[in-house]
């Protein structure tokens, strides 16, 4: 598979009479794209509003967040079998709209109330403070369900991605990357490590899923997947319950360790391919997603070496130690990037921040961990837009919760702040001990 992304800056985004791009501003038909989305999402009602960098403003109740991009050529088209019939992808020309995200806002009760802050000193820290966002604010249906509101706001989120690229497809490219493994079979006598990369993704429970090829990972087996389909969109983020540990589909579009495995491939290293996995809650689940995941990584990938990272929280972290373990016993050498646990009030160490302590995973890269910051006022807020019954539900989900936060400023995990921490790396944090 060879994937070209066309990639054409954005610098800033306007609503106009015509959907099209314009000295690298996005210009947007608002009617026509509320008209798209009513079309193809039920819902009682649907806004979209900006929110640029610089601007005094706080979008709250985030989701998801997706990179706009339209497959030009190749098999299949973006977010397969979601908004696009099931073909596989990674192959072909994608046009990726850069410095642009489309931001869905949740408006259902919710246990971990997002934000992302475009000004101020969180705009500093976060990727998505950077990006010129455009924000979908969806009303569900009285009746709706959380299950039928996540798919409706996932399809009208994905849909707006796609529209939003395909103003670009005319457009000139500011620059072209080339992602090719370069027949990797072939180089088996090369001196380079073989390295390849097992991606544990987050599937454990309702509305805490990732979605691969538009179905639910709960009961997937390790799979080898080409790094290219994920460019395409054909991982996807469904996770409305506890947002807050959980990656982007922007994130995963923009993958950042399969991104660096290619930048080294066959340079310093031989990048050979991902397994894909999921995080079973069974232990028997586990040691055999850890055993097929091994296998898979040296008799397939003859990976020499492997990157480990996952989803999720406390968990998927054994998942990890397994996994870890079975490759060394292959006779691979491992690495892991997570975000460490340690509880704020722990008073603890870094001995104390994962949930195992094995030999085998000796080499581990930290991601950061949790700690509150403290978020200004800011002058305008986006998203908060709770019927009055959601806001009664919210109370009775999680008692104790206030979203006076959104408006006043205060103390707030970074968890809880999109873009800031991120356990396959696209962060700037990192942990140390003193």
């Amino acid at each position: 598979m060879k994937l070209v992304e066309r990639n054409v800056h954005i610098d800033t985004v306007e609503f106009g009479s015509k959907t099209s791009v314009v000295k690298n501003t996005l210009i947007i038909n608002r009617d026509e794209l509320l008209s798209l989305i009513k079309e193809s999402s039920g819902f009682e009602d649907v806004r979209i509003e900006l929110a640029l960098p610089g601007d005094n403003c706080r979008i709250v109740r985030v989701a998801d967040v997706i990179e706009p991009r339209i497959k030009i050529s190749g098999c299949g088209q973006v977010f397969p079998g979601i908004i696009s019939p099931l073909e596989i992808v990674g192959d072909g020309e994608t046009v990726c709209l850069k410095g642009v995200a489309v931001v869905e806002t949740w408006q259902m009760a919710s246990q971990v109330p997002m934000v992302i802050d475009m000004s101020g000193p969180i705009a500093d820290i976060s990727q998505f403070s950077r990006t010129n966002n455009i924000v979908l604010l969806a009303q569900p249906l009285k009746d709706m369900s959380e299950s039928e509101y996540a798919l409706a706001l996932k399809r009208a989120s994905l849909t707006m991605a796609k529209y939003l690229a395909n103003a670009a497809i005319e457009v000139q490219t500011d620059d072209l990357v080339l992602y090719d493994l370069n027949n990797v079979r072939e180089q088996r006598e090369s001196e380079l490590p073989r390295v390849a990369y097992i991606c544990q993704i987050y599937s454990i429970q309702h509305l805490a899923e990732t979605l691969v090829y538009g179905h639910n990972s709960r009961n997937i087996i390790p799979t080898i997947i080409h790094p290219n389909e994920f460019f395409d969109g054909a991982i996807v983020n469904l996770q409305y319950d506890n947002m807050s540990i959980t990656e982007t589909t922007y994130t995963y579009q923009n993958h950042p360790i399969i991104k660096e495995l290619y930048k080294r491939h066959d340079k310093d290293l031989l990048f050979t391919g991902v397994v894909l996995r999921n995080a079973p809650v069974s232990l028997i689940d586990k040691e055999r997603a850890a055993a097929l995941s091994a296998k898979l990584a040296k008799v397939y990938l003859k990976a020499d070496g492997v990157v480990l990272t996952k989803e999720g929280g406390g968990h998927p972290q054994l998942d990890l130690d397994f996994t870890s373990k079975k490759c060394e016993e292959l006779g691979i050498k491992t690495v892991i990037a997570i975000v460490e646990s340690l509880s704020l009030s722990s008073g603890g160490s870094v001995n104390d921040m994962t949930l195992f302590n094995s030999k085998t995973a000796d080499a581990l890269v930290s991601c950061g961990m949790e700690e509150q910051i403290e978020i200004p006022k800011l002058s305008k807020v986006i998203g908060d837009e709770l019927s009055d019954m959601q806001r009664v539900k919210e109370i009775e989900k999680t008692p104790g919760l206030s979203t006076d936060v959104f408006y006043q400023g205060g103390l707030l995990s970074n968890w809880s702040i999109r873009g800031i921490l991120s356990q396959f790396g696209e962060t700037i944090f990192s942990t140390k001990e003193y």
